[in-house]
């Protein structure tokens, strides 16, 4: 219970009802799950500042931006997330960290405030918390006029495609297949994954990185590859 990108939970793009299957789970497990519903429901959440303790504070624990850790009663600035007294003081640290984003061109979620890289793909970033917005300007999904792609990163993922799957070049080559590709991604950006195909093999997923050595599930139509857990849960 502790991966956010699991939640809520759901099988094959349907969500779970843990109030449907309570008959099945322990009180403790529901108790556990109720807690972490409101975790990651939680926007810019607040965690103690004493590294030994980092529970989740909740929101009803918050009073005039102090945050009262429930389990050692710490107290932590629900601004800078550090602890101090009187005015929040400026966090040299944040700061550097948000100078390197800008430097690098990296964004951060609007809702969780997570740092996020994009290597490759269209701009259209969904994060673990399962908050969409758009990597050039951080807005919420569909509130910007932005471009879908960088034109770099979708000659590298149509690269990727072609290189992976070591499509066969007939007579067309090599060139051609990226150019289709390249169209094939502007076509199938919003993908649903209804279709996937599974390739025996050993394969990164496209979604948690790990290696499967045995076999992967590769979409038909948008050709992301999902081990079986993330086609599942994640995706």
């Amino acid at each position: 219970m502790t991966d956010e990108s699991l939640f809520p939970p759901r099988c094959c793009r349907q969500h779970i009802s843990p109030e449907e299957n309570c008959i099945l789970l322990t009180a403790e497990l529901i108790q556990r799950f109720d807690k972490k519903k409101i975790e990651f429901s939680t926007i810019n959440r607040t965690y103690c500042c004493i590294p030994t303790c980092s529970s989740f504070i909740e929101p009803q624990y918050i009073n005039s931006d102090i945050a009262t850790c429930p389990d050692c009663s710490a107290k932590t600035c629900a601004i800078c997330k550090e602890a101090h007294e009187g005015d929040c003081p400026n966090d040299v640290a944040l700061q550097r960290i948000l100078e390197v984003t800008r430097e690098n061109g990296w964004q951060r979620c609007h809702a969780c405030r997570t740092l996020v890289e994009l290597d490759l793909g269209c701009n259209h970033m969904t994060c673990r918390c399962g908050a969409q917005f758009c990597y050039v300007c951080g807005e919420p999904w569909k509130t910007c006029a932005c471009a879908q792609w960088h034109e770099e990163r979708l000659l590298a993922r149509a690269n990727q495609i072609v290189n992976r799957e070591q499509l066969p070049a007939e007579q067309i080559g090599r060139n051609a297949q990226v150019a289709a590709q390249v169209e094939d991604l502007r076509e199938n950006h919003e993908c649903t994954h209804v279709r996937w195909e599974r390739v025996h093999g050993s394969y990164d997923c496209d979604a948690c990185h790990e290696i499967k050595r045995v076999y992967i599930y590769r979409c038909s139509r948008c050709h992301i590859q999902a081990c079986n857990a993330c086609r599942r849960h994640r995706l």
